[in-house]
């Protein structure tokens, strides 16, 4: 068990069937589930209905985790499918950064006293790469997430997702250069 993981008597009630035991489990990990469904979607009410999804689909399957090993991966690898199969059966048009609030609602703010000019130009460059990143397949983009916004290793990657981490390597490549040439494309008025 990980530190991050609830007790595991707590897990083990909720695989036997506890409801209450499961509502631990869902205030525990609710944030992170949803966190990671907002930044697949961008959307706060598909976010809610995916992380709500995962849950169910954890709870279903409780009865097929080892509790040899740790809860957390387990939890976050039944929400990331979801997550996928959202984005693959709902293919949805994704909105711009300027079009939701970010997770905690509340708005981006400088944290120093920078030059105006530069604070606009740095917002204008992030929404630029959200906006990039949100036009790759599911399949780059899940992982351009799981690195660059979750900060996953190579391996925590590869095993939520089921892939060899040479295919993790090649997606992140391929991904970085779809988005230099997304990005070239958009800074040139193309």
């Amino acid at each position: 068990m990980t530190p991050e993981d609830p007790a595991k008597q707590v897990i083990l009630k909720a695989r036997d069937g506890d409801r209450d035991a499961f509502g631990e489990i869902v205030t525990h990990y609710q944030r992170l589930v949803y966190n990671l469904a907002f930044r697949m979607c961008r959307d706060r009410a598909e976010a809610w209905d995916m992380a709500q999804e995962a849950f169910l689909r954890t709870f279903r399957n409780l009865g097929k985790y080892d509790p040899q090993r740790a809860f957390r991966p387990w939890l976050m690898r039944v929400a990331t499918n979801v997550c996928l199969n959202w984005i693959r059966d709902k293919r949805p048009s994704m909105p711009t950064v300027s079009d939701v609030a970010d997770p905690e609602g509340e708005p981006l703010q400088a944290v120093d006293d920078a030059d105006p000019a530069m604070e606009a130009a740095g917002r204008d460059a992030a929404k630029l790469v959200r906006d990039a990143v949100a036009e790759l397949a599911p399949n780059y983009r899940v992982v351009v997430t799981l690195r660059y916004l979750e900060e996953l290793s190579y391996g925590e990657i590869a095993d939520r997702l089921d892939l060899p981490i040479g295919t993790v390597k090649n997606r992140l490549f391929r991904s970085r250069e779809m988005l230099k040439e997304t990005l070239r494309h958009l800074e040139n008025g193309l």
